[in-house]
């Protein structure tokens, strides 16, 4: 399966997708990832992984304010502290949006396969939209199973191929797996936070903001991506400021103008705006 989510980690500060799998017998003892830009260029190998990810699949449907949903899982899953949530434990993907959950708690077993109840799930995580899900969509555990594949940037906003091959198996035997790469949530900035416009000492307005940093934020001091050059300030009547500070002043700004801040990313551009809960609105994820 291909990932598209935020990063954490200074070592996976780039654009990049995430990619787990696991083989269908007993017998599975890992694979080679193999890419084609375009599914013409002959594939090229990019990776090898050895551990199978634990990708399941739910089995209730779940609403965009839902904190729990019934999954079956090939592996078991583990409960964690409040503490250890806090921590970043317990990160998983639902559909295509990525969360945490609290409590697992076993209901039984269908064959092989693993039927849990997940409750205490926060939604949204780090700044995605919280979405709908029906049952059928897969869950999938954000483990270290999971690996994150740096894409080179030539290749962003085009489609990729790749093909999974299992230790044993031909590039031939191997199903081709395609990716629209129009979107990058690895480099993504998030949203800003407390906009406060006010009259500027010899006219005009003063605009103050609060940064988002992305990168460790479960730990206790995260900071800003490599990529991120700075905020875009953009005024009603069109005017438009950047700057690397978390302030401006507009001589010709008038109070009670509309204000919008953007945080700016090297490699995607805009960030997004906030909606009143500080998440990202899905209607301002533009589409590169």
């Amino acid at each position: 399966d291909i990932f598209n989510l935020p990063v954490q980690a200074s070592s996976e500060d780039e654009l990049t997708l995430h990619i787990g799998a696991r083989g269908e017998g007993s017998g599975w003892n890992g694979y080679a990832l193999y890419f084609s830009p375009d599914g013409l260029v002959p594939y090229s190998q990019v990776a090898t992984f050895e551990l199978p990810a634990n990708i399941g699949e739910t089995l209730t449907a779940v609403a965009d304010s839902s904190t729990s949903v019934e999954v079956l899982m090939p592996e078991p899953l583990e409960s964690v502290s409040g503490e250890q949530l806090a921590a970043g434990f317990n990160r998983a993907v639902i559909g295509d949006e990525e969360v945490q959950y609290l409590t697992a708690t076993l209901l039984g077993m269908v064959g092989p396969l693993y039927h849990y109840s997940i409750t205490g799930m926060v939604r949204g995580l780090l700044h995605m939209p919280k979405e709908a899900w029906s049952a059928g969509v897969r869950f999938a555990e954000l483990d270290s199973s999971i690996f994150a594949l740096t894409i080179p940037r030539q290749y962003f906003g085009s489609g990729l191929w790749y093909k999974a091959v299992s230790f044993g198996q031909t590039l031939d035997e191997a199903t081709a797996l395609s990716y629209d790469f129009d979107f990058g949530w690895s480099q993504y900035e998030f949203p800003v936070t407390n906009v406060v416009v006010t009259a500027a000492e010899g006219g005009g307005i003063k605009v103050t903001w609060n940064g988002s940093p992305r990168i460790g934020t479960f730990g206790p001091s995260p900071y800003h991506s490599k990529y991120m050059r700075g905020y875009r300030v953009k005024f009603a009547d069109g005017h438009t400021i950047d700057t690397l500070l978390e302030e401006v002043t507009y001589p010709a700004g008038l109070m009670g103008t509309v204000v919008e801040v953007r945080a700016l990313n090297e490699i995607t551009g805009e960030g997004p705006l906030a909606d009143g809960s500080g998440e990202v609105d899905p209607g301002d994820v533009p589409t590169f």
